[in-house]
């Protein structure tokens, strides 16, 4: 289960017993989102490959675990990316995450989509979240891994694996 930002503030306030009288949740969510926009950035590899996607016409949907719509939003605003998206659907929004199946349910049920699984890869950095969502429902995986590693030792293997978007062949 997912919670969005409010639930998390109203829930850690009440855990640590802090009063909330002169907070707005906004004005907090506000601060996080300032702090998180100042240290990210985006490999210059992925705006290519939007750019290439979109040009072909592929349908691109961004999928997140955050709970702060806000954040996610911004992000793709800095960044000049939200345009790719046909959509974008985050986790704390509808309270769920990856790499929980119905995250994908939930999609297809709010965007009134119908995937051809068969035609469609999921993109991610996550193992435990992207990727074994992908294979619970049965769509192919590309772990995109952008860390140095030692090793990365898979439960469940992802049928391709990348370190840039620069390899990705779209047909």
């Amino acid at each position: 289960i997912e919670f969005d930002f409010r639930y998390f503030i109203d829930y850690s306030f009440k855990k640590l017993k802090i009063r909330t009288d002169n907070i707005s949740i906004r004005e907090l969510e506000n601060l996080y989102v300032k702090e998180e926009l100042k240290i990210s950035d985006i490999f210059p590899d992925v705006i290519d490959f939007l750019k290439n996607a979109k040009k072909k016409k592929k349908i691109l949907i961004a999928t997140t675990n955050n709970f702060s719509s806000l954040l996610v939003n911004m992000l793709l605003e800095k960044f000049y990316i939200k345009k790719y998206f046909n959509y974008i659907f985050i986790s704390g929004d509808i309270g769920l995450r990856k790499p929980n199946v119905n995250f994908l349910n939930e999609l297809s049920t709010k965007y009134k989509l119908s995937l051809n699984y068969t035609n469609t890869i999921i993109f991610g950095d996550s193992v435990n979240d992207d990727i074994k969502c992908g294979i619970r429902k049965k769509i192919k995986t590309c772990h995109v891994i952008r860390k140095k590693r030692d090793e990365i030792l898979y439960v469940e293997k992802p049928n391709y694996c990348i370190n840039n978007f620069n390899k990705v062949c779209l047909v």
